[in-house]
């Protein structure tokens, strides 16, 4: 875990970004966060969960659809997409202050210990939001590039030289925003033991639930993984 100093600077209660290439473990960590106590938001607004998983992510994604479409419109505004990265995302949708304050206010109306923000599109996006943070942390996940690959041919039909050209983008603004910011980094290709013990002392360090996530835990969880 690569970590970073005064996390927990702030009587405010942490507003979790949680981010990291596409078919990186994104939706493992921010379930293993919301078990941990981390607030997702309303669940009427979730994506999916594992209760109602839709293909791709057997477990669900845990990520609410409103923060989702934000992304997706900050995007479409930079005539771009999660797939076709420009160099600079200059504009801003004109309704994006309103947006983003109606995403806190329905976060807010359940107390919590934190609250978490979870989309792989962060890592392009998130010049545009961290205005309206009081206490953003950010936690970053990565996976071994030759698997993003292949789980992103099976899931979207990509070249492996597309794939790896967004891993390397999506992993360069991570790592910039992680030096600029508060944050952690994790490996989800690390072994199940570790992975647990890291994401416990980040929990910790969080002042958040300590679970034993390992009743919760699955293969299924690390699709197309694979030794190259």
């Amino acid at each position: 875990m690569i970590k970073f100093n005064n996390i927990m600077n702030s009587s405010l209660q942490p507003h979790l970004i949680i981010t990291g290439m596409h078919r990186s473990g994104t939706s493992y960590l921010s379930r293993a966060l919301n078990l941990s106590g981390v607030n997702l938001g309303p669940i009427s607004q979730y994506y999916d969960t594992e209760i109602t998983p839709i293909t791709g992510n057997a477990k669900g994604h845990w990520e609410n659809v409103e923060v989702n479409h934000i992304n997706e419109e900050i995007l479409k505004t930079n005539d771009c997409s999660w797939d076709h990265i420009p160099n600079t995302i200059d504009k801003i949708p004109s309704n994006l202050s309103k947006r983003i304050n109606d995403v806190f206010d329905s976060f807010h109306k359940s107390k919590s210990v934190a609250y978490g923000f979870k989309d792989p599109r962060f890592c392009i996006t998130l010049d545009k939001w961290i205005p309206f943070f009081d206490n953003p942390i950010i936690i970053g996940i990565f996976r071994n590039p030759l698997k993003v690959a292949e789980s992103l041919k099976i899931r979207n039909n990509f070249s492996y030289d597309k794939s790896l050209l967004l891993w390397e983008m999506y992993n360069t603004h991570l790592i910039k925003y992680l030096k600029k910011h508060n944050g952690f980094l994790i490996n989800f290709d690390w072994e199940k033991n570790k992975l647990f013990k890291e994401i416990t002392l980040i929990c910790q360090k969080l002042n958040l639930t300590k679970i034993n996530l390992d009743y919760w835990f699955s293969t299924e969880l690390k699709q197309s993984d694979k030794s190259f």
